[in-house]
């Protein structure tokens, strides 16, 4: 037989967030897009040196323009579409024939600054998931035949019966049919205080059993528990768009090829129709393609919806997807039904009312010092201020 006690955590750990190898490279491209920028303006405006310049903007064009090139090459050739990645960078490399290199590299830096955002965001938002799924303990004391065996998450099955001990996670949703405690559900529902629990009252997975070995029957597989159904809204709130998403991504390919289609016609229009010579026509039709560049806005959507997300998931609140968080902003009043959220989530001491109140603080202070419920708790900590 063996079994396994898990550290008590009255207090939810933040989820910690690394970085992933592609999340690296994209911050190593965007430092080296605007190291490249950086001395490329030393050389031209300050230090008027045109090596230095060139040298400069050729490391800001290639840290930034060859994974939007690529990413554009591939949504062109293999997904059959245009999109802003080809027409920032067509933007970036007119800029530069018309001897504003110092515009493309901003370009560059800008989209490439984006995307690093957006990946970040999508970083932390992965990793408040992984903070949900760390609720699971990898399992847990099984009663079977009479004996106490422990069984691997996936192992528990409808009807068996938990031993929870103090300090361990609930494994999977369960209802108590042998003994008392209090349970730990602010992980789960956000209730600060703890819940007495009694034979009859369920138990949900991820759960912390605080100060009571109870007896539990299992009434759903982890697949299946409270917990796996948070992860699987926050997995579906990473996929799931806003109205402002999903319009910008219907209209970035016909945009793009809009203004793609526009750049050889307004050439066309200042060449022959208004008699400009070669080199004007160009400049003004490559500072038509500049300007139309929508690139942040169209990138900049995503990355406030999973940034919003993911803080609002490390603050212990669940968007089901970005629609969601958009239509919040038109929210005016917000009704709560429970007033301990509201309030510093924990208990403290109102009044003493006795003949002799300091020792009947005292009394109960002595009584109550080993006891780790949250009324004990306040009592003792309300006997301590008062000396």
């Amino acid at each position: 037989m063996t079994s396994q006690t898990l550290t008590p955590t009255p207090e939810r750990a933040a989820p910690r967030f690394t970085l992933s190898r592609e999340l690296r490279l994209a911050v190593a491209l965007t430092v080296l897009t605007l190291a490249g920028l950086l001395l490329g303006a030393a050389g031209q405006y300050l230090l008027a040196s045109p090596p230095l310049m060139w040298a400069g903007y050729t490391l800001a064009f290639l840290a930034g323009g060859i994974p939007a090139g690529r990413a554009a090459l591939h949504s062109l050739f293999v997904e059959r579409k245009l999109d802003v990645d080809l027409l920032m960078v067509l933007a970036a490399l007119g800029a530069a024939s018309i001897g504003q290199a110092a515009d493309g590299a901003i370009l560059l830096f800008l989209f490439s600054l984006s995307n690093t955002l957006q990946d970040w965001a999508m970083g932390r938002t992965s990793s408040a998931v992984q903070a949900l799924m760390n609720l699971n303990p990898e399992g847990a004391t099984v009663l079977r035949g009479g004996q106490e065996k422990w069984c691997e998450l996936g192992d528990i099955r409808i009807g068996d019966v938990l031993v929870v001990r103090p300090g361990e996670r609930v494994a999977a949703d369960a209802r108590v049919i042998r003994g008392q405690t209090s349970v730990d559900e602010s992980p789960i529902t956000g209730e600060s205080v703890p819940v007495d629990k009694v034979p009859g009252a369920e138990l949900a997975s991820g759960t912390v059993n605080l100060n009571g070995s109870v007896q539990a029957e299992v009434l759903r597989p982890a697949g299946e528990s409270t917990l796996a159904r948070l992860v699987t809204l926050m997995e579906q709130a990473q996929t799931q768009k806003s109205r402002t998403e999903s319009l910008t991504e219907r209209w970035e390919s016909p945009y793009a090829m809009t203004v793609l289609l526009a750049v050889p016609a307004v050439y066309a229009l200042l060449r022959f129709g208004f008699g400009l010579n070669v080199d004007d026509a160009w400049y003004r039709a490559m500072t038509f393609m500049v300007v139309a560049s929508p690139c942040a806005v169209v990138i900049s959507t995503p990355a406030v919806m999973l940034s919003a997300m993911a803080a609002a998931a490390r603050g212990g609140v669940l968007f089901k997807s970005s629609a969601a968080v958009e239509a919040l902003a038109g929210v005016r009043t917000v009704a709560f039904d429970k007033t301990g959220t509201l309030t510093q989530a924990r208990m403290t001491l109102g009044d003493v009312i006795a003949d002799d109140g300091h020792a009947a603080l005292a009394l109960a202070a002595g009584l109550e010092a080993h006891s780790e419920h949250p009324i004990a708790q306040a009592i003792v900590t309300a006997a301590r201020e008062r000396g």
